[in-house]
Order: C-alpha cells, then structure tokens, then sequence
C-alpha cells in the first residue's frame, strides 16, 4: 500500500422503486436510487506524540527528548515550525508564599500533521530509534474529497440512469427525461486506525532503552481506508 490515492470504484445499488401512473393523464414514471463509492487511501494524517519523563527513569529530560524529536522530524522532511504543535504541557507547580518552588515540567504531548503513508512510517520509526514511541494516530482525511465526492455523484447519477434504461428495456417502453432529482448525504466513513506488531507495550513504557527500539523496527504500519459513498434518487418519465 502506498500514500497514493487508491481508488475501487463501484456502483453499489439498490433496487428499483416504482413504476407507477396515478390517472390516465399522468406520466408514467420510474424511481430509481443510484449509489457510487470509493475506498481511498488517506494523504493526510494527524499524529499525536507523548513524551513522559517518568518513562525514561531520570535518564532523559523532557527538554532534551523534544530537542531529539525535533531534530529526528527535520531529518524526515517535516516542517517542524508549521506541522508540529504543542497541545499539552503538564507541570508539577507548588506554590509558596514568593510562588519559589517550582518544578520542572515532566510530560508534553504535541500533535503532527503528515502528508503521506510513508512520511508517516518514516517518522514513527525514526522518533522509536530515540525511545519515543508513544505515538498514535488520531485523523485522517483525503485532501481531495471534494472532488471525489463530485465524481461519484457523476457516478450515482449515471448508475441510476443505466438502471431506469433497464427496467424500461424490460417493460418494452422508452425512458424519457428526468422529471425529479433528490441528491442524498455524501457519507464517509473515516475510522483512523494506526496498526502495530509492537507500538508501545507495556514492558517498553517502563523501560525505554533498547526494547522500545527494537519495537519500532518490528512494527508493521498500516492505515485503513476511508470509504466514500453518495447516493442519488432519480425519477424518469416514460415515453408513450
């Protein structure tokens, strides 16, 4: 599987509803619902990394984790000042009488936006090389899904077009135009699931040295795809 968008399209249909004629003036009409969808392969992906010190047992400070993190993403090709974020810093704060005694921050979590299935892979095993794997992936989407969702309307239309024809066909009569068009949701189903043979066991996340890095060499990565599906219910009239 590549980042690439992977596109199975298919005419997924119901069945034909009516053909139906209220009075003797009134058309004939036939009712269809034409539905297209597409499995696509998610380009942008958002990654949430946590760092704890209490994961590395005093030898590594939250500072200098988010400096190899850093460093570690720049070498990836990532864009450091506008794909990584901050979302939560977490500090153990006394206050006294002067607000003296005041401790160092102990836990961060930041979030990491990705253009690609391999960005993604190649990030993940590079920050594990450093003992940072508590990584997981909280979104994906497809940054043409307005497009795609154009196209398979084109495709639902159509669909329900060459089922009219048919019924038509086997009623020995002639479709005729359009006489109503009801164009339904645009549904997606995105569930982001980021699969691991090893991601951060609990054996790596009380021992952060050579486990953890065996883990992320073993991982096995992939991302499900998101499906998108859009349906359209078509009247047509039926030549005399």
């Amino acid at each position: 599987m590549n980042g690439k968008i992977m596109l199975t399209a298919a005419a997924v249909v119901a069945c034909v509803l009516s053909v139906q004629a209220r009075t003797s003036d009134e058309v004939p009409v036939i009712e269809v619902r034409g539905v297209a969808e597409r499995e696509i392969v998610p380009d942008e992906l958002t990654l949430k990394i946590r760092i704890d010190e209490k994961d590395y047992k005093g030898r590594s400070t939250l500072a200098q984790k988010q400096e190899e993190m850093v460093t570690v993403l720049d070498k990836c090709g990532v864009d450091v000042t506008e794909d990584l974020k901050v979302s939560y810093m977490g500090s153990d704060i006394k206050l006294g009488l002067l607000r003296s005694n005041i401790k160092s921050l102990v836990s961060a979590t930041y979030v990491l936006e990705v253009n690609s299935y391999e960005q993604m892979h190649k990030v993940i095993e590079a920050l594990g090389e450093k003992q940072i794997s508590n990584v997981s992936l909280m979104k994906t989407s497809c940054s043409k899904e307005k497009e795609i969702g154009m196209e398979l309307l084109a495709e639902a239309t159509a669909d329900a077009r060459r089922r009219a024809e048919a019924v038509a066909s086997a009623l020995g009569q002639e479709l005729g135009p359009a006489v109503h068009v009801y164009v339904g949701n645009v549904w997606k189903q995105e569930e982001p699931v980021l699969m691991r043979s090893r991601m951060m066991g609990k054996a790596a996340a009380n021992d952060c040295e050579a486990e953890v890095a065996d883990g992320a060499s073993s991982a096995l990565l992939s991302v499900q795809e998101s499906k998108f599906q859009v349906e359209v219910n078509v009247r047509f009239g039926l030549k005399p």
